[in-house]
C-alpha cells in the first residue's frame, strides 16, 4: 500500500504538509481497511466530542504492515 499526493502548502517548519490530492494504492483488502479505519475514527471523534484528538490506523489494525504510511485522523479545528 503507498499513499501519494500534491502539496498544496506548508503547514509546520517541521515539514507537515496540507495535501491538494491524496491517492491510495494498494489492494483492495487495504482500501477497505482504509475505509472502516475512517468510519470508525469518524463514530470515536462523535463519541468523544472535544475529547478526540487523533487516531492512527495501527491502532485498530494490528495487521496494518509497518512499511505501509501511517494514516492518521486528527480533529479539525474547525469542520
Amino acid at each position: 500500500m503507498k499513499a501519494h499526493g500534491y502539496v498544496k502548502k506548508q503547514v509546520t517548519p517541521t515539514g507537515l504538509y496540507e495535501m491538494s490530492e491524496v491517492t491510495f494504492s494498494g489492494s483492495s483488502t487495504s482500501i477497505r481497511q482504509i475505509a472502516q479505519f475512517l468510519l470508525a475514527a469518524a463514530d470515536e471523534m462523535d463519541r468523544r466530542g472535544l475529547q478526540f484528538s487523533h487516531t492512527h490506523i495501527g491502532e485498530q489494525f494490528s495487521d496494518w504492515n509497518e512499511r505501509w504510511p501511517d494514516i492518521i485522523v486528527a480533529r479539525a479545528s474547525r469542520d
